[in-house]
């Protein structure tokens, strides 16, 4: 995993700002990284476009929550969220939670590439 696990890209000269929470297997180390984000984030202004990655992470109940509040307090600042590598009742969990939580336009995909164009509106889901 690379040290930064907050950082922007440029994607057909759209900022899409990427989220990386992948592969941590300890709660305390995935909320602590979650909270790192949270503090960076909120020096950012312009964060229409986010990406979630969250493949081969272990994925608890309390990390759900905290994920979902992060979500929820960030979502009148985004336009689209693309969420990466969330599977099975993950998914399921993850997709009702959101209806009940948000109107934002968010998307589910196993591929980070195809991501970065569902989120910028390249192309559909």
């Amino acid at each position: 995993m690379k040290n930064k696990i907050f950082f922007s890209l440029s994607h057909n000269n759209v900022d899409i700002y990427y989220i990386e929470l992948d592969s941590l297997k300890n709660e305390n180390d995935f909320i602590d990284k979650l909270n790192q984000v949270k503090a960076s984030i909120n020096n950012i202004v312009d964060r229409e476009y986010m990406i979630l990655h969250l493949e081969e992470s272990k994925i608890t109940n309390n990390i759900l929550k905290e994920i979902l509040s992060f979500i929820s307090d960030n979502k009148d600042k985004m336009k689209r969220l693309g969420i990466v590598g969330v599977h099975g009742l993950l998914y399921l969990k993850l997709k009702k939670h959101m209806m009940d939580i948000t109107l934002l336009d968010y998307y589910f995909c196993n591929d980070f590439q195809k991501a970065k164009d569902i989120v910028i509106g390249k192309i559909g889901k």
